[in-house]
């Protein structure tokens, strides 16, 4: 953000100081960004977003020495990271809406390489096979998507739209299917160029294990969001088999698993517990997160669900 907001500004009559202070600032940064990156690998969103970071800056700042190093670190570790943390349907593994902050950093280095022709800088990063997974990562924001272009709010994901996310991917990937939404909500999100079509399929059930019931995608169309997943890392609640729903264009059974931050003090004990979500509970017990879809059919117009769940 830093480095955008410096090129952004850096005719704007700065004195030399301040030019070599935030050069300065930037390549240490991804020196230390670099360094962090192959020390170790480390599970989860934290260092996909340092990697997408690393790969934007260095798309902006091709002049640096170390830039070719650069985007090999950042492509290969961006690479492993959704090799090895997707399901099959391109939900990532920790289970809630840190999949889409996963996505968009890596989305923000791949929409800075495009628009400045660097692809060959980034060959592990924009090869096709790497460029379908992130493409799988959005087609999961489109089937997860509410009627109202929002989230469900499993685990520390606050209720926010996941619309922006779907017009750049619209964009990137030429997907009608992902402007579908777009165009029926915020429409100036997208320029008219890109044409939306709507998705041919309505209720899915995930790899990732997640079922959405839907009867449309308009935005007064019947939804409803289950979680019989497992526990997908520090980010994900108790919510054994939590649901969320929508009707008519409201939420009528939301989530109230988010605090005011990870600071409250109520994070934990009361945020993340089994009783702050739309489960079934027993008796003062805290369960663990252990669940499993044993059936799931559509007959006509009525879809089962069934799970059990062996968290107590």
């Amino acid at each position: 953000m830093l480095s955008y907001a410096y090129l952004t500004m850096k005719n704007a009559g700065l004195s030399e100081e301040t030019h070599s202070t935030m050069v300065w600032t930037i390549l240490r940064s991804c020196r230390f960004a670099d360094f962090n990156i192959r020390t170790a690998y480390n599970y989860g969103n934290h260092q996909v977003y340092e990697s997408g970071g690393l790969a934007a800056t260095t798309a902006l700042f091709p002049e640096f020495p170390e830039s070719e190093t650069w985007a090999r670190t950042a492509s290969r570790s961006i690479k492993y990271h959704f090799e090895h943390e997707l399901y099959p349907d391109g939900g990532y593994m920790e289970r809630c809406g840190y999949h889409s902050v996963a996505m968009s950093f890596v989305m923000h280095a791949v929409t800075t390489i495009k628009v400045n022709k660097l692809e060959k800088m980034f060959p592990e990063l924009m090869n096709a096979k790497t460029m379908r997974l992130i493409e799988k990562m959005h087609e999961w924001d489109l089937a997860m998507l509410s009627p109202v272009g929002t989230m469900p709010d499993f685990g520390d994901c606050g209720l926010s739209s996941h619309l922006r996310f779907l017009a750049r991917g619209a964009a990137v990937f030429n997907r009608r299917d992902f402007a579908w939404p777009v165009r029926k909500l915020i429409p100036a999100l997208l320029p008219l160029s890109i044409k939306a079509e709507k998705p041919t399929y309505l209720s899915v059930s995930l790899p990732s294990q997640f079922t959405v019931m839907r009867d449309g995608w308009e935005e007064d169309n019947f939804y409803m969001a289950v979680d019989h997943g497992p526990l997908g890392g520090q980010h994900s609640h108790i919510d054994t088999c939590g649901f969320i729903a929508y009707a008519y264009g409201l939420p009528i059974a939301m989530d109230s698993g988010i605090g005011t931050s990870y600071e409250d003090p109520r994070y934990i004990p009361v945020f993340r517990s089994l009783r702050a979500h739309n489960v079934i509970a027993i008796d003062d017990i805290e369960t663990e997160k252990i669940t499993e879809r044993i059936l799931w059919e559509k007959t006509g117009e009525i879809e089962y669900l069934k799970m059990l769940s062996r968290a107590y």
